[in-house]
């Protein structure tokens, strides 16, 4: 099809490569660049030794409700607004990796070039991340979980168990917490049954009493 040949055109994993070029559609592209550089490069969170307590505080300040894709987004955007010569210590206090940020700066550049070729508009949906949050659940709806009584997650195509990975925004909500957990959400990646898997939390799908069934019943039920 043709969005295949453009997917396989992308330097992403196909799920992204999807997402980004769904976001032209959207009205979210630069967003979802956003944040397909950021998943593309290693972990841009670093907590040195015997600074745990100050880390996760400063990692706070980032959290978004709606899920660690658009944490992410928060940072590169803080990030890249700055100028160059303060980038290095701004990511010091506040315990971010400036070489991790460097790299996804030159990825989004990358990309940004293709999508361009590709005459995908790069248009921006500001303040509203409904848009961005729609077209994330919508290309990585191969990873769609739903939650699991014992409060863990498995993923509806699958069945497969997920546990959300202790950097994501959600952890340390559920049981025992005033943090409920969303009873569906699409995650980034899994790995193999047994280790522990990384689910980045996308957004809430609205519960209808049944899971999406569909990529196209998915982005329908997130909700504005």
């Amino acid at each position: 099809t043709e969005l295949g040949l453009k997917m396989a055109r992308l330097p992403v994993d196909p799920m992204f490569a999807k997402v980004l070029l769904l976001s032209g559609e959207m009205g979210c592209s630069r967003e979802a660049l956003g944040v397909v550089s950021m998943v593309s490069t290693e972990n841009v969170f670093y907590t040195p030794q015997g600074q745990a307590d100050a880390a996760a505080e400063a990692r706070r300040r980032f959290v978004c409700v709606a899920g660690d894709h658009l944490t992410m987004l928060q940072v590169f955007k803080s990030w890249c607004e700055l100028p160059v010569k303060e980038r290095a210590q701004w990511c010091r206090d506040h315990f971010i990796n400036n070489r991790a940020m460097a790299k996804a700066k030159d990825i989004h550049d990358q990309i940004a070039g293709y999508l361009s070729s590709m005459q995908v508009p790069l248009t921006s949906c500001g303040e509203d991340s409904a848009p961005v949050q729609r077209c994330l659940a919508s290309g990585l709806f191969p990873h769609a979980a739903r939650l699991q009584p014992d409060g863990g997650y498995a993923l509806i195509a699958t069945g497969q168990r997920l546990q959300l990975h202790p950097s994501s925004s959600l952890a340390g909500s559920g049981p025992g917490s005033s943090r409920k957990r969303p009873v569906h959400l699409c995650c980034r990646a899994c790995v193999a049954p047994g280790a522990r898997a990384k689910v980045l939390c996308v957004k809430e799908l609205r519960d209808r009493g049944r899971p999406p069934c569909s990529p196209r019943e998915a982005k329908i039920d997130a909700p504005r």
